[in-house]
């Protein structure tokens, strides 16, 4: 599992950069994954995303996997803000589907754009 955890696990760097100037500008920043708990919890501690990211709503801990809509409930109401105030930013189109289905904003993300750019889009309308 460590080998899995380590060979697998790797940050996109602009990524990164992108979620700290939007949390700079006062943007709250949530991961949002299909997870068990052991990776959810190297990711967040091990990886240092817990520094990086305001929370983190998986799918072990929700009982519910994207592209659900209950799992895209579960994490709004773990933010504690309603579905209407959520964005996902997602490169897969059935997560973004299940997003919208549950009341998100929701942007299909193919990297032509870089992150900061669609949140600030997208966040102050």
């Amino acid at each position: 599992i460590s080998y899995w955890f380590k060979m697998d696990s790797r940050i996109n760097q602009q990524v990164l950069k992108d979620c700290r100037d939007a949390r700079a500008h006062g943007h709250q920043i949530y991961l949002t994954t299909n997870q068990d708990h052991r990776r959810a919890q190297y990711l967040m501690t091990e990886m240092g995303l817990e520094n990086e990211v305001d929370g983190i709503a998986y799918s072990a801990e929700a009982g519910f996997q994207k592209p659900s809509p209950t799992f895209y409930r579960y994490a709004a109401d773990k933010t504690g803000r309603p579905p209407s105030d959520m964005l996902l930013v997602d490169d897969t189109l059935a997560n973004i589907h299940g997003a919208v289905q549950a009341g998100w904003e929701a942007v299909h993300w193919d990297e032509s754009f870089r992150l900061f750019d669609i949140l600030q889009r997208n966040i102050s309308r």
